[in-house]
C-alpha cells in the first residue's frame, strides 16, 4: 500500500515467550491469518500490550472476541487489506486500540469446562 510508505509488514513464525515485550513494544498490529487456530492465545498476550489484533473469522472465540479484533475472510484480498488500511489510518487506529484497552475477559476454568462440555453436546446430538 503505497500511501502508508513507513508501515513494514514483519513475520514471526515462532516467538519465544521471552521475546514477545520486545515484538509488541514495536508492533501497531498483530496479524493472526491462520485458519486452524482455534483459541490463539497470543491475541491476549497482544491486548496486554495495547496491541490491536486482526484475525481470521475461522477463529474459535469469535463469541469472545467480537467487537474487539478486526474479523478478516483470510480468503479475501480484499477483506486483508481494508483491516490493514483501517489499523493504519490514524483515527480509526485510536478507536481499536481503546477497544483493546477496555477489553477485560474474565473466564474461570469453570467457564471453560462448561463451554466444552456444551460444545461436546452440540456436536454429539
Amino acid at each position: 500500500m503505497d500511501e502508508f510508505p513507513n508501515m513494514t509488514l514483519k513475520k514471526y513464525p515462532n516467538v519465544a515467550h521471552e521475546e514477545l515485550p520486545r515484538v509488541f513494544s514495536d508492533a501497531r498490529v498483530l496479524v493472526i491469518p491462520s485458519v486452524s487456530e482455534v483459541s490463539p492465545n497470543i491475541v491476549f498476550k497482544a491486548f496486554a500490550y495495547g496491541v490491536p489484533v486482526i484475525l481470521t473469522n475461522d477463529c474459535g472465540l469469535h463469541h469472545v472476541l467480537d467487537g474487539v479484533v478486526t474479523w478478516i475472510d483470510s480468503r479475501n484480498v480484499a477483506s486483508v487489506e481494508t483491516a490493514l488500511r483501517n489499523h493504519f489510518d490514524e483515527e480509526s487506529y485510536l478507536h481499536l486500540v481503546e477497544r483493546v484497552r477496555d477489553f477485560n475477559m474474565e473466564r474461570t476454568y469453570t467457564d471453560v469446562a462448561k463451554e466444552f462440555v456444551s460444545c461436546l453436546e452440540t456436536h454429539h446430538s
